[in-house]
Parts: structure tokens; sequence; C-alpha cells
């Protein structure tokens, strides 16, 4: 069985998201687990495995205990947008169906693609919040600074914001770049 760091109710609990029913926790326990394929991307394999031996079932050492709350924001708005995309549709013996109920409306393509973009901002304040705190406590974090794969060192994210209420990468005034930490850590 699947070991995660967050679980159904922590996406429920800090995302608009609504009820427990059966299609839509199996929908959401596919998107937590993509959620964190995308976090071992980040962490490199041996933090990631670090970090999920440390909480289920392992003692977490203090500086797990630090990184943890950054990975919790960053999955949980990761899977609520990876599960959008398959919120409305069920899949039947008669092929794919939009899922509707008495007392509601489709929501149309561009309200998803409004919804996905909202979550998608999250997802960058987040990935940037994680990114950053490991750039800048690298030395804290053996196992992702000495990183066989060196995906930290390759990494070339940016956030920034180009106008009032939009999201762009490598674009913008105000952003954080791991590009300029590395530079400023001399990593």
């Amino acid at each position: 069985m699947a070991q995660y760091l967050i679980t159904y109710t922590d996406v429920t609990d800090k995302t608009p998201l609504q009820g427990d029913g059966a299609d839509k926790v199996k929908k959401l326990n596919a998107s937590i687990e993509f959620a964190h394929r995308k976090l071992k991307a980040i962490l490199c394999d041996e933090l990631y495995d670090d970090m999920i031996t440390a909480y289920n079932g392992g003692t977490p050492t203090a500086d797990e205990t630090a990184l943890y709350p950054y990975c919790v924001d960053y999955l949980v708005w990761e899977s609520y947008k990876a599960y959008l995309g398959f919120a409305q549709y069920t899949d039947t013996d008669a092929g794919v169906r939009v899922f509707t109920e008495n007392t509601s409306i489709e929501a149309k393509p561009y309200n998803i693609q409004q919804l996905e973009g909202n979550a998608e901002q999250f997802v960058m304040v987040y990935k940037t919040e994680l990114e950053t705190f490991l750039l800048l406590n690298n030395t804290d974090y053996p196992t992702w600074n000495e990183s066989s794969c060196n995906c930290h060192k390759k990494r070339r994210t940016t956030f920034g914001i180009s106008g009032a209420g939009s999201a762009k990468k490598g674009i913008g005034m105000n952003y954080v770049s791991s590009t300029y930490w590395r530079k400023k850590l001399g990593i």
C-alpha cells in the first residue's frame, strides 16, 4: 500500500473541495498520488523517501518537521488542481459521462479552466516557497543538497506577478528565482 504525506481530509480541509462520495475519494486519491510524484521530483529521491518514512511510522527529525508544512501546502493544492480535471466525469460501461445532479448544472469548460487557473496560482506560490525554503536551508538537507540526481542544481523555476491577479512563470517584477538563490548561496 502506498504511503503519502497527505490524505483526502487534508485536501478537503484546505481547499474549496467538499463532500466524500466514493467516486470523489477515488479521483482525489489518484490526484494525491500524482501530486506526490511531482513532489518527489522537487525533493529528489532520497529526501522524498526520508520524508515518507518519517511521517509513516518513523520519527521525523527537526529538519523534516520544518520542511513538512511546505510539502503539505504544495501537495494539497497540486492534488486539488489535478482533481479538477476529473471532477465532473465518471466512467461507466457506456463510456465516460458527465456527472449531473437534479439540484445543479454542469460547470462549463471555461469555469473549470478558471478554477484550474486559480489552483495553479496556489501551486506556484507553495512550490516557490518550498523550493526557496530548501535553497535557503540547503545545508540542513544533505540528502537533497547532495542528491545523486542533482535536479536542484539544474532547476530554473521562477514565479512572478505580472498584473492584477495573473501569475506567469518566468516574468514579472517581483519574483523568486532559484537561480538567484543558488548564486547568492554559492550552490
